[in-house]
């Protein structure tokens, strides 16, 4: 007698609306993803993109550096062949855990942090006219306007490329930055994307939420980024058991590879501070 399956119930909001609602549709459906979608995400707000657009300069995603069961080697934080750090999005993932959340709708969330089960999501994966993926590009991996915290289950929904879920949040996305005064650099990455969907609707923002960051915690994260530059720069004369960057690896990897390797590295990090340095 063949054994009867089990329903996994952390997973069954997803395949219902993707599996059952999405596929007749319906405008009912539709909408109900959009209000899902929008007032349970999570977005770093404005100022933090005016003042710090790209949060992680110098890391790109990179899934193999992961050690697995079939003998691949731990190689989180090592750099890649042009100096670049390699992340599985942990970096990311753990950028907003100590912002309170910004939320006039929802109490569940006005001014909690961060638990369980919110993944950090990329609202684009794909680079519009190019063969690069969004998150192995160290200009858009870390762009705030790609960055989201949503629930698991929604989340979910929106990795499948060009659904209509997907869609909607590149469309949110545009509506909340996409009309910000930043450098012409930083706008300039916003044809790897293009201009998402138009819906109907206009977005309420008072439904909207936003990760609260203080000015202080600006200043902090750009000092941040100038001592990672120092680091970087600096890795051949440095001790790597003495001076790290998120661990060891990355700082011991680049002392053992040619400078000449890490033009575009170099080159891209003294742009960035520059772009940073304007004020708007």
């Amino acid at each position: 007698m063949a054994q009867t399956k089990k329903v996994d119930g952390e997973n069954i909001l997803y395949h219902y609306i993707q599996k059952n609602m999405l596929i007749s549709d319906d405008a009912f459906s539709k909408w109900l993803v959009k209000r899902l979608i929008a007032e349970l995400s999570i977005w770093l707000p404005v100022n933090i993109y005016k003042k710090c657009p790209i949060l992680l300069p110098y890391v790109i995603r990179d899934p193999t550096c992961r050690q697995n069961s079939k003998g691949r080697e731990e190689a989180w934080g090592s750099p890649n062949e042009k100096g670049f750090f390699r992340d599985d999005n942990s970096l990311i993932k753990g950028i907003p855990k100590s912002y309170p959340i910004e939320s006039k709708m929802l109490p569940s969330y006005h001014n909690k942090k961060l638990g369980k089960g919110f993944v950090a999501s990329h609202v684009w994966t794909k680079l519009r006219g190019t063969h690069l993926s969004a998150t192995r590009y160290h200009k858009t991996n870390s762009f705030v306007p790609n960055l989201v915290w949503l629930p698991r289950q929604i989340s979910k929904l929106t990795d499948r490329e060009a659904s209509f879920a997907q869609r909607y949040l590149q469309f949110l996305s545009f509506r909340i930055y996409g009309f910000v005064d930043v450098h012409p650099k930083i706008k300039e990455l916003w044809k790897f994307f293009g201009i998402p969907p138009k819906f109907k609707e206009e977005i309420d923002f008072a439904r909207i939420n936003f990760f609260r960051v203080s000015e202080d915690q600006i200043a902090k994260r750009i000092d941040v980024f100038n001592r990672a530059i120092s680091i970087i720069k600096n890795a051949e004369n440095l001790d790597p058991t003495h001076t790290k960057l998120h661990g060891s690896r990355y700082l011991a990897g680049l002392k053992n590879m040619r400078k000449s390797k890490f033009n575009e590295l170099y080159a891209w990090l003294d742009e960035y501070k520059q772009i940073i340095r304007v004020k708007f």
